[in-house]
């Protein structure tokens, strides 16, 4: 078997993984995934699209919730105060 022929038999039988897409989605961006966007995110990743290229194309077309500033990063003022 190919390698091409073993992927895309990998893909037809894949189920998706709502955590996993979650994963890849914060990978490209931030926020979470809005319900709309899983909705899509299902449909392109069960029709054989990658993970990777599914969660990009959620949050180039904006469907992540705003990502809140008190769930992000720490403020850091300098190297020493990040002790």
């Amino acid at each position: 078997m190919t390698e091409e022929k073993h992927f895309e038999s990998i893909c037809e039988t894949e189920e998706f993984d709502p955590l996993m897409f979650e994963e890849y989605v914060s990978t490209h961006g931030f926020g979470d995934v809005t319900e709309e966007g899983m909705r899509r995110g299902r449909e392109l990743v069960e029709n054989g699209t990658p993970y990777s290229t599914a969660a990009h194309e959620i949050v180039i077309r904006g469907m992540t919730e705003d990502f809140e500033e008190d769930e992000g990063w720490p403020e850091v003022k300098s190297l020493q105060d990040a002790d």
